[in-house]
C-alpha cells in the first residue's frame, strides 16, 4: 500500500469472495482505494457496474448514458427485470430519486431532489428557523409550531409528489434508508407499492452477471 493509503474498512480476515461487485457513487479516489485494499487481501480487483447505454431489457433513457448515477440505474435493472412491466422507482435517502421505465424497458427520466432530513438541515442552515425537536415524519397535519409545521410540511409534500408522480407509471418500489417511513405514509393514502431494500444490490445481478 501507498504511504497514505487509508483503509476503507475491509476486515482483514474476512473468507476471500469469489467475486466483488460494487456499486459506487463515491468517484474514483475511493474506487482506487478499494482496488488498493481487495487486492492487498485478496489478490483480486473489484468489478465495478456502469451505466450503460442499455443492459436486461433496460434502455437508458439520459442523452450521456454514462452520466446517469449508477446506483439509480441498476435499482432500475432490478425493478423492471422483477416485473417485467412499466415501474417507478423512488430511492429515498440523502437524496430523493425518483425514476420512470416504460412497459418496453426505456428509462423515460427521472427526478432527484433533496431527501427529507436534508431539507430540513438545508432550511435551519439558510434561515433563522431553529428547530429543536426530532422530526418524527409521520404526521402531515397542519402544524401548530414551527417545528411541526418544517416536519409536517417536507412529510406532505414528499408523500404528496411521490402519489403524484407514481400515479399511472406503474408498479411502484421504495428503496433507500426513508423507505420505510414514505411506505407508511403511502399505505395511509392506500397506493400500492413494494418495499425493496437491497433493490441497487439487487441490480449487481443484472449489471455484472
Amino acid at each position: 500500500m501507498g504511504a497514505n493509503f487509508q483503509s476503507i474498512g475491509i476486515p482483514k480476515d474476512c473468507e476471500r469472495p469469489a467475486r466483488v461487485r460494487v456499486v459506487s457513487v463515491c468517484g474514483p479516489e475511493f474506487e482506487a482505494k478499494l482496488r488498493e485494499e481487495t487486492m492487498l487481501i485478496w489478490g483480486m480487483l473489484p468489478e465495478f457496474a456502469a451505466s450503460n447505454p442499455a443492459s436486461s431489457g433496460v434502455l437508458n433513457g439520459y442523452e450521456i448514458p454514462a452520466s446517469l448515477g449508477v446506483d439509480r440505474w441498476v435499482a432500475m435493472l432490478a425493478a423492471y427485470n422483477d416485473c417485467r412491466a412499466a415501474c417507478c422507482i423512488v430511492d429515498a435517502g440523502t437524496a430523493i430519486t425518483v425514476d420512470v421505465v416504460a412497459e418496453t424497458g426505456r428509462h423515460e427520466g427521472g427526478y432527484i431532489v433533496p431527501g427529507m432530513s436534508l431539507q430540513r438541515r438545508t432550511l435551519e442552515e439558510s434561515t433563522s428557523i431553529r428547530l429543536s425537536a426530532a422530526p418524527s415524519w409521520s404526521d402531515v397535519s397542519l402544524g401548530v409550531s414551527t417545528n411541526f409545521a418544517v416536519q409536517n410540511g417536507i412529510v406532505s409534500m414528499v408523500s404528496d409528489w411521490i402519489t403524484c408522480e407514481s400515479r399511472g407509471c406503474g408498479q411502484l418500489y421504495l428503496t433507500g434508508g426513508d423507505a420505510y417511513l414514505l411506505s407508511q405514509l403511502l399505505i395511509a393514502r392506500q397506493i400500492e407499492h413494494r418495499v425493496v431494500p437491497d433493490l441497487v444490490l439487487n441490480g449487481l445481478a443484472y449489471a455484472l452477471p
